[in-house]
């Protein structure tokens, strides 16, 4: 695939810059829209707009490794490489079963020695042709663990990748089942990626999309949202995002998911009634997996009269944190606090702390 980032990851990379275009938005659910929104906005809405704002790092993060996943089987090389934001990739095994399907185990590492483990991904790789030209379809799991070892969960991928002389369009579906018997998460990105770009900066569109059930609230909650993402291709190679007129949806629980209708654009499925939209905007300092601070973002929900923003806030740690407010008044109806891997905890307005486990909350 073309690409203007070596395998040590020194460079920007098209197929980076798709990482935070998997922005996640959800949206509340209940019998009716009108019986939610009335009846449990105070229960929703600090949920949904955390789950919104945690899905920005989850994209990220996800993407990232993903990318490293596939660059790093394509080069064969299995040295451990470490990355300018502190963390490793390393490629363990590599299987050609044909000239146009191989089988890979990648490891990605919190730092840059490739001794703390965070993503294992057993994935294949099969090509329209050998070589890097075409198109790719992907089948791969993914295993993440926390800073001290504990197992996070598993993500399970479906992405094509369809390459041209001019642009890259990258597809994908995957489900993140965490451990311990949390809710299960539909995740859905499609981008469309100018390569080999010459000026300052490249602007592209994306498609970013999530589905889940909130036991809890008895709601299921799901959004698709249109990003336009600018890059700058020159160091530090920071990114800014926006995004507007997301389609909000609720459902009976177990109701809503992710699809591609149309092969290339994201869609909800179920039964979904509209609830609403809001805003994206945020800027990461750098492409890369553990971006440095000022990394910073936030979602506002003006029809309800609150926002969700997030920060990383240590270049040491890589900790972020966050809150949930009203527009009006500042009224903080959530805070957010996470590690490196985006594990930790929310802690409601009345005092309730519900466990985030890899970007994702779990109640």
């Amino acid at each position: 695939m073309s690409s203007s980032r070596s395998a040590s990851g020194a460079a920007f990379s098209p197929r980076s810059g798709l990482v935070l275009g998997l922005l996640a938005l959800v949206a509340p659910q209940a019998g009716s829209v009108a019986e939610a929104a009335s009846a449990t906005t105070a229960e929703i809405e600090p949920r949904i707009l955390a789950q919104q704002g945690l899905a920005v790092a989850l994209a990220s993060t996800v993407l990232q490794s993903q990318f490293d996943v596939l660059d790093y089987t394509l080069t064969k090389n299995k040295l451990c490489h470490a990355k300018p934001d502190g963390s490793s990739v390393k490629l363990l095994r590599r299987k050609a079963v044909s000239s146009t399907v191989i089988e890979s185990t990648v490891d990605v590492y919190y730092d840059s020695a490739c001794t703390i483990p965070y993503v294992h991904a057993l994935s294949t790789l099969t090509s329209t042709s050998a070589g890097t030209g075409g198109s790719f379809a992907i089948t791969e799991t993914a295993h993440y663990t926390g800073l001290a070892g504990a197992k996070l969960g598993s993500l399970t991928l479906n992405e094509t990748v369809t390459i041209t002389s001019t642009t890259e369009q990258l597809t994908g579906l995957g489900t993140f089942a965490p451990v311990g018997g949390a809710q299960k998460v539909d995740l859905g990105l499609a981008c469309t990626i100018p390569v080999n770009s010459t000026g300052k900066t490249v602007t592209f569109p994306c498609q970013g999309g999530f589905a889940q059930d909130f036991p809890k609230l008895s709601l299921s909650l799901a959004s698709v949202t249109p990003l336009t993402l600018t890059a700058n291709l020159k160091a530090p190679y920071a990114v800014s995002f926006v995004g507007a007129s997301a389609d909000l949806q609720t459902g009976a629980p177990g109701a809503l998911g992710i699809d591609t209708p149309t092969g290339a654009s994201l869609g909800i499925t179920g039964a979904g009634t509209a609830y609403g939209s809001d805003t994206t905007k945020g800027k990461a300092a750098s492409f890369a997996l553990f971006p440095p601070t000022p990394t910073h973002w936030a979602i506002t929900d003006a029809a309800h009269g609150a926002r969700v923003s997030i920060a990383v806030t240590s270049d040491t740690t890589k900790e972020s944190s966050g809150s949930v407010t009203t527009t009006t008044g500042g009224t903080v109806l959530a805070t957010i606090a996470v590690d490196q891997s985006g594990t930790g905890t929310i802690t409601y307005q009345d005092g309730t702390v519900a466990a985030v486990t890899s970007w994702l909350l779990a109640d």
